[in-house]
């Protein structure tokens, strides 16, 4: 399977899963300490109830970051500056 030549854009999601993988499994053991509805686990379905992190400093955090990352992307501008 590795050999075989890449020419749709599914042959090339499943020759690139298991590098994703690791990284997915990740963000989700994170996902469900802070906020699990942002990467839930897998074979989730709107049935399934999410875990419910009983502290709200992971969350808090992220927001954080969040709201941090988005200043420096996309910084206030003054409406009267020169």
């Amino acid at each position: 399977m590795a050999n075989e030549p890449v020419a749709t854009a599914a042959g090339w999601y499943r020759k690139m899963m298991p590098k994703r993988e690791s990284y997915l499994r990740r963000a989700r053991d994170a996902a469900e300490l802070s906020i699990p509805p942002l990467i839930p686990r897998e074979g989730h379905n709107s049935t399934n109830d999410l875990p419910t992190p009983w502290q709200g400093l992971g969350e808090r955090g992220v927001r954080n970051l969040a709201s941090k990352l988005l200043l420096i992307l996309c910084p206030r501008t003054s409406r009267y500056s020169t």
